[in-house]
Formats: C-alpha cells, sequence, structure tokens
C-alpha cells in the first residue's frame, strides 16, 4: 500500500465517523421535535378551539337543539383565562409523563396506551368543562362531570386519537366541540 493512501486512511474514518455521527444527530434531533409537538399538540388545539367556542356552539344548537334558551354570559377572558389554565395543565401532565415514554420507548403499546388514557382525561375535561360551563354554574359543571367520569373519559379518548390523524386533526378540533356539545346535552337531559 503506498504511503499516501495509508495517510489517508485516518482521515477519511474520521469524515466517515463524523457523517455517520451527524446523519444520527439529524434523524434523532427531528424525532425529538416531531415527539414533542405531538405532545403539545393537545394543549395548542385546546387553547385554540377557545376561540371559535361559542360560534361552533352556537352553530350546533341552532341545529340540532333549537329551543335552548340564550347561554349564560361569559366573557371571552373567563373563557381565555379557563383555557390557558387548563392548558398548562395539559403540557405539565404530558411532561411528567414524559419519562414513561421514554423508559418504554421500546414498547410502542404501553407509549400509546398511556397517551390515550392521560389525553383522553385531560381533553374530556378541557372540552366538557368549556361547552358545559355556557349553560351550567362551575359547581354543575364539576358534579355532572364527575357523574359521568368514565362515559367522559372514553369521549375524550376518541378526542385524542382525532388529533393524532394527520390532515384530520386540522378540523379536529371544531369536530370536537361539537361532538362535546352533543355528549353536554346528552348527560344533562338525563340528569
Amino acid at each position: 500500500m503506498p504511503a499516501r493512501a495509508r495517510a489517508s486512511s485516518p482521515t477519511m474514518f474520521i469524515r466517515w465517523s463524523s457523517l455517520r455521527m451527524s446523519t444520527l444527530t439529524d434523524w434523532l434531533t427531528g424525532a425529538s421535535i416531531f415527539l414533542v409537538a405531538l405532545l403539545l399538540f393537545p394543549a395548542l388545539v385546546s387553547t385554540v378551539v377557545a376561540v371559535f367556542l361559542e360560534e361552533i356552539c352556537a352553530a350546533v344548537e341552532d341545529k340540532h337543539y333549537p329551543g335552548l334558551p340564550d347561554p349564560r354570559p361569559q366573557a371571552i377572558t373567563e373563557v381565555l383565562l379557563q383555557t390557558l389554565a387548563f392548558s398548562g395543565v395539559i403540557v405539565a401532565a404530558n411532561l411528567l409523563a414524559l419519562p414513561v415514554y421514554v423508559f418504554f420507548w421500546w414498547l410502542g403499546p404501553v407509549n400509546l396506551l398511556v397517551f390515550y388514557v392521560l389525553n383522553g382525561y385531560l381533553l374530556s375535561r378541557e372540552y366538557f368543562e368549556l361547552v358545559a360551563s355556557r349553560r351550567l354554574g362551575p359547581g354543575d359543571v364539576k358534579a355532572l362531570r364527575r357523574t359521568h367520569l368514565g362515559y367522559l373519559w372514553v369521549a375524550g379518548a376518541v378526542i385524542a386519537f382525532i388529533l393524532t390523524i394527520p390532515v384530520v386533526n386540522m378540523f379536529a378540533p371544531i369536530a370536537a366541540t361539537a361532538f362535546m356539545l352533543h355528549v353536554f346535552e346528552r348527560l344533562r337531559r338525563k340528569g
């Protein structure tokens, strides 16, 4: 082997190793960004839906529940503060669950189960309280939610699942609000 080829071998190895590390870093960074976005997406959606809540609910009520009286007056600041506070809870809960996601990365179904159970509960609580607060006082909303916790949890898991489907998730906040309004009216009429 010529002297020139032997001298460049370590340099080629270093370049090749550097290229592999760079590619690995790029892949890990991209995967991390995707996972963080997936974890924070429910909180972002909840914040955005608060802005359009009244219009969505009014449209659904006009079509499906025309005899309802006007909703109780709520200031936009009340709705936004409620939503921002709960969005913080969603972010904090998902960040607390992050070690479970990381530890069980190799066991995919466990991560999915944790994600849907956690966000199902959180999203059901958020959407239900936002919709129900238009018609009931805070104490009545909490009592109704506690009475039907299991049913609402499943409804929230359905919302969480819809939020994870690409493209569909763009329209999911509107559908989730309308869906939860129907759930609320059904539970309210049940007593």
